[in-house]
């Protein structure tokens, strides 16, 4: 997907402003950079739910894009596995679409949860609810906002390898934004982190295949970046 010379104001804050960014098809880029840089406006923007004030923009999905929201979103009337099928193609037979659900429950240790209603969720089991309706999806472009967050750290690292495992299985274009520098460093094909708004490209990492040794430059990196 192509951003090009993009402009995005609200009132008198300007979040982009002649701002470009190139993301090749598959694999996962992490936009990394402090709350409120303009990271959720970017995704938003893709997803085609804003709008630049000027500038173009181009993705490469052929079918709708999957967006895997700050807020977990999941229908209220449906248990956990019924969320996650649901977002599946349903020319499948519904048996087939609720074990690849549960399946994909297991892999972020929520099974035990697969016949729940939402609203007996706390907030890390919805957002790992959230996490698993998003990878059951076709989309060929999968957009994700703040995958981890309210979920605990030590599940958040497992999660984090899973993930990364999914994305590398898959040839769907992936753009995640996160602040979260393990996180980026895990599963990550590139990496680039922005400036507080007006949003500035300060690196861009496409040699992430030594985790640690990019969560070092991550936090070397985020060393020199001012409070937004």
């Amino acid at each position: 997907m192509t951003f090009a010379r993009l402009t995005k104001r609200f009132g008198p804050k300007v979040v982009f402003d002649d701002f470009s960014l190139v993301v090749e098809p598959g694999g996962c880029t992490v936009i990394l950079g402090p709350s409120g840089c303009g990271k959720t406006t970017l995704l938003r923007i893709a997803a085609g739910l804003s709008q630049p004030d000027s500038g173009e923009t181009r993705t490469f999905a052929r079918r709708p894009v999957a967006f895997l929201f700050q807020e977990p979103r999941l229908l209220p009337w449906k248990n956990v596995a019924a969320n996650v099928s649901y977002v599946m193609d349903h020319r499948e037979p519904a048996d087939k679409r609720d074990t690849k659900a549960r399946d994909l429950l297991d892999r972020v240790e929520l099974s035990d949860a697969a016949d729940l209603l939402p609203a007996e969720l706390s907030g890390g089991m919805a957002r790992r609810a959230a996490l698993a309706r998003a990878l059951a999806s076709p989309a060929d472009t999968l957009l994700l906002d703040e995958p981890f967050v309210s979920i605990d750290t030590d599940l958040k690292r497992r999660l984090a390898v899973v993930v990364a495992a999914e994305f590398r299985d898959r040839s769907q274009t992936v753009l995640c934004a996160t602040h979260d520098l393990e996180v980026a460093a895990t599963i990550a094909d590139r990496i680039v982190v922005f400036s507080p708004a007006p949003v500035g490209i300060i690196a861009d990492i496409t040699d992430t295949g030594d985790r640690a040794a990019v969560q070092q430059r991550l936090e070397a990196v985020a060393v020199g970046l001012p409070d937004p």
